[in-house]
């Protein structure tokens, strides 16, 4: 079997989302109250997630569960997935927002300079306008079209 059909199709961030939950609770009752779900629900999840890995995730006792070496990684990686879409809804957020965006403008450095109003620092203009319109990136490179035939010919 391979990875898409043994893990790509079958876990989903729900799954990994009730993993964290047991883990940081320490127990499925404690995690299914937390998570507003019922504990068969719970329980059923962390045990298909161990199926579809193939490992137990979970060591289980009557004070409640502790991660394995497997649930470990797993947890690592469920960690990472979650961090990443919090950072990509932010970007999406960021990216709605009428007021802001990105602005590449392709010119010389004397034409950047006189289009973008400069002030102090190493790059004067990119500083004003980033001060001016903060949620706006941008970015300049020095086109130098022409210097540089001069200096071949």
């Amino acid at each position: 079997m391979d990875w898409a059909d043994r893990i790509g199709r079958r876990i989903r961030l729900r799954d990994l989302h009730i993993l964290l939950a047991v883990a940081e609770w320490g127990s499925m009752a404690k995690a299914s109250a937390h998570l507003a779900i019922s504990h068969p629900v719970v329980s059923k999840t962390i045990s298909d997630l161990e199926h579809t890995v193939g490992v137990r995730l979970f060591d289980r006792n009557s004070q409640g569960v502790e991660l394995t070496t497997y649930g470990r990684a797993l947890l690592k990686c469920g960690v990472t997935v979650f961090d990443e879409m919090r950072q990509g809804l932010k970007q999406i957020e960021f990216l709605a927002d009428p007021e802001s965006g990105e602005l590449a403008i392709g010119c010389s450095d004397i034409t950047m300079a006189s289009l973008l109003p400069a002030t102090h620092g190493q790059e004067p203009h990119t500083q004003f306008f980033g001060q001016a319109f903060h949620r706006v990136w941008t970015e300049s490179c020095g086109c130098h079209h022409g210097a540089d035939e001069e200096e071949n010919a």
